[in-house]
């Protein structure tokens, strides 16, 4: 399955007249698209291995994450994350192969965004 990353907004950061940041979102072939809030939580879920600790580390509310989760899920066509219900050694989530890719890519995108703007030479201060 192929993605497209189809929205980069550039804002100039609040001090410097020069810098910018740029927020990716994931154009789906399915027509929908994932949110730049979404693809953190993504990556999130991946790090902590949990909907919960995923939801927090992105100052989400469980019940937001769990339904985003649950949007990304069905709008990609594939799972994005598993979840289990907890037991005695309690619940957990993971990203599937699909979901670990994806985040794999968002990063390498995110750093060759980093490079990109690191290379724009704009003045700091007006003459």
């Amino acid at each position: 399955m192929r993605y497209l990353v189809c929205y980069i907004s550039l804002m100039p950061s609040q001090n410097k007249i020069g810098n910018f940041r740029a927020s990716l979102s994931l154009c789906l072939n399915s027509g929908g698209w994932i949110s730049p809030r979404r693809l953190e939580l993504l990556a999130a879920i991946g790090r902590t291995n949990s909907i919960s600790n995923g939801a927090k580390a992105v100052g989400m509310t469980y019940r937001g994450a769990w339904v985003a989760v649950e949007e990304m899920n069905s709008l990609a066509g594939v799972p994005l994350v598993k979840s289990w219900q907890g037991g005695h050694g309690g619940g957990g989530a993971e990203l599937t192969e699909i979901g670990k890719q994806l985040v794999v890519e968002l990063s390498r995108l995110s750093a060759l965004q980093t490079q990109l703007f690191q290379s724009v030479a704009v003045l700091d201060e007006f003459d």
